[in-house]
């Protein structure tokens, strides 16, 4: 089936999770990268080996300018994932951050209703 998505917010998206994945993720990171089309949904997950997310934080993570406790050196000032959650929330979908904690890596996933195209 073919959809109509914007190919701009979905770069953008794409770009955010990536590069954090690489910049958070373990020495040398590794990325596991899903993209489905079901249940009416465009779905997309991305998964790295890094520094993970502190538990207590995980409800924080998209919150503009916010960094978490464990990002010590790692330059950054804490929008990419607050661009990542209103360019979902402008397409309708959802987004949420999971990780066992620091150290476990994080995984992010996010739900966009599928527009199909005419």
């Amino acid at each position: 089936n073919r959809v109509l998505v914007d190919p701009l917010l979905w770069q953008q998206i794409g770009f955010n999770l990536l590069s954090n994945g690489i910049k958070y993720g373990g020495t040398p990171p590794e990325l596991m990268i899903a993209f489905n089309h079901e249940a009416g949904q465009l779905q997309l997950t991305v998964k790295d080996n890094g520094i993970g997310i502190a538990p207590e934080q995980t409800n924080r993570i998209f919150e503009p300018l916010f960094r978490g406790s464990n990002v010590e050196t790692i330059r950054g000032i804490g929008l990419g994932l607050s661009i990542v959650k209103s360019l979902t929330e402008i397409m309708g979908g959802t987004v949420v951050a999971y990780s066992a904690g620091q150290q476990q890596g994080s995984t992010f996933s996010l739900a966009i209703p599928a527009q199909p195209l005419r």
